[in-house]
Order: structure tokens, then sequence, then C-alpha cells
């Protein structure tokens, strides 16, 4: 798989290290931190959890019987390795994503590679709100909301972009259910497919929407549990710093009991959607429902574990393997 590395990729042990004692200290500082500090490289080597894991998954509260079921990113890369590169890359790479789902994605798009400046402003002339995507960056980094009205000189603009590996994409406009939720932010449904021996089932569904910024980022995620068999949200929201939400912190509509509009539709094209890659087997779907259609963002080759457990706080771990082998 070419390409340049993602952040997660980047990131080297002393980043690791620092991001850990940063978040550890924000709750732990004083004597207690080496020990959690000790607890968190014990559950790397024993569980499989990254330093991530440790914090988002809230290893510091659970004991060794709870955390064993829970599914951590070491063993998700586990199974990762023994897939196709290639197919990996065919759903890592934004570029690569849309081409293969075309039929999904419900908005126009340019490569900024293959595009000359006249090509990027006849884009944005048509769509006046645009974002810039990098193509293989995750968690919502490298990617920037535009207003043409607000852009002093495109030209330099479309030079800026040039110089990143880079897509450009309309808005999507989100069905009137989840607009209301944050009309700021693109909200969109994550659904984790697995591709067994005979069938794909799915191993969870969660509502992730932003809370300040206009689009999806890892550090301003709101998550929130649905019910795979009804499309109904059943927990509250959590963000950042572990805070819980009843209501979203922006348009104050309430998380806990909204209904997915389309749901069944919207299982069944992710269920589809992983039958064509079967060589890819675990992918989290990230999934937008507007007014008349299901609209792929992007996919997420072996999903994000964070996001299909952190808001119920039930380990997927023993599903997961289930599924894996069906």
């Amino acid at each position: 798989m070419g390409g340049k590395k993602n952040w997660k990729e980047r990131w080297n042990l002393a980043d690791s290290f620092r991001y850990l004692y940063t978040e550890l200290k924000k709750e732990y500082a004083g004597l207690s931190l080496p020990y959690y500090f000790f607890d968190a490289i014990v559950c790397l080597s024993k569980y499989g959890a990254t330093f991530h894991d440790y914090i988002n998954l809230h290893f510091d509260r659970k004991d060794a019987k709870t955390r064993e079921t829970f599914l951590t990113t070491k063993l998700v890369q586990r199974e990762k390795n023994k897939w196709d590169k290639e197919a990996v890359d065919a759903i890592d790479n934004k570029m690569k994503f849309n081409q293969l789902f075309s039929d999904h994605i419900d908005r126009e798009w340019i490569d900024i590679s293959k595009s000359s400046f006249e090509d990027f402003s006849a884009f944005v002339s048509r769509h006046p709100t645009f974002f810039v995507k990098d193509k293989r960056e995750s968690s919502g980094r490298g990617t920037h909301k535009y207003e043409l009205s607000e852009v002093n000189d495109l030209k330099e603009l479309y030079e800026d972009i040039l110089k990143q590996d880079a897509l450009v994409e309309e808005k999507v406009e989100m069905c009137e259910e989840l607009n209301r939720l944050n009309p700021s932010s693109i909200s969109q449904i994550r659904v984790v497919t697995v591709c067994g021996s005979k069938d794909v089932n799915i191993l969870a569904a969660s509502l992730r929407t932003g809370v300040h910024v206009p689009f999806n980022y890892a550090g301003d995620d709101l998550i929130a549990q649905i019910d795979i068999d009804s499309g109904t949200v059943v927990t509250e929201g959590i963000s950042e710093g572990r805070l819980k939400h009843a209501k979203h912190p922006v348009s104050g509509a309430p998380i806990k009991g909204m209904k997915i509009p389309r749901w069944e539709e919207l299982l069944s094209v992710c269920k589809n959607a992983a039958k064509s890659v079967p060589e890819v087997r675990v992918i989290g779907w990230d999934v937008v429902v507007t007014e008349d259609d299901i609209c792929f963002i992007e996919g997420n080759p072996g999903s994000g574990v964070a996001s299909m457990q952190i808001a119920d706080d039930i380990g997927k771990k023993a599903l997961f393997y289930k599924y894996l082998n069906e």
C-alpha cells in the first residue's frame, strides 16, 4: 500500500507517551500518576490496548475481567495485517473509495492533483461551500471547510491545495432529522460490518456528530450508540473529556431516543458494500442520510474500536471474533 502515512501512522513512541502523560495528568496528577502510567503499559502488553484505547475506553476505571471483554486496536490490527493490502487501500484512500462506491457518494468531487485552476474555479462556483480532504488522513485531520465568499485569493488557495494529496468535495446536505441535531456539522452514522465466511454481520452502530467545529474531528466528536435492530439511539452522547450529553450542546436537540431515518435501507447499503470487498473483513462505514439517498462519507478498514464501544461501555471483543468465524 503506497502513499504517505496518516497521522496515526506517523506517531512515534515519544508522541504516544506524551499523549498518555497529558491525558492522565488531567485526572491523576500527583502520586497516583505513576501507577496509572504503568497500568497503561501493562494494558498495552496484556490486552493490546494502545494508550488511546486506555484513555478512550476508560481502562483506568475497569477491572481485569471487564478489560478482557473489550476489542482493542492491537487486536484489530492483527486481523488487518492478514488482509489484502490493495483492497485495504481501496477503502482507506478517499479517492479510490469515492470511485469504488460512486453510486452512494451523492456529491460532486474532484481530485485536485488532476484538476486545473479552471476546473477548481468552476467547481467552487457551483459549490461555494466546499471541503478539502487529505486522501489518507483520518479522524478529521487534513479536512478543511471553505466558504467561497471568504476566500481572498482563489489562485493562491488552489496552489496551496495542490501541495496536499487532497480531494475537493461539495457539502453533503443532510436529511431534516440529522440537520436538526446539529446544522453546523455533518452528523453521520458509523456502521461496522464484519464479513464472515458465509455472511456479513453488523458489529455495532453509532451516531457521530461534531460539537464545535464544522466537520467531524476526533477531538470534537460526540458519540452515541444506536440499537442495530431498531435504528434508535439508546445512549446519551459522550464527548471529549468523558462528558455525557442528554442534549446536543449547540442545538439543544435530545440525543437518546432519536430515530435514524431509513434505517433498514442504510444497513442494507452497508452490507452490500461490504460484500463487494470481502477481503477487507471489517469496515467502519461513515454514512449520512440525505433526503434522497444513503450517502457514504468514507470507509475505515478495521474501523475504530472507541467509536463502537465508548458510548454504551460494552466490550465487543467476543462478538467481533464470533462474526469473523461465522
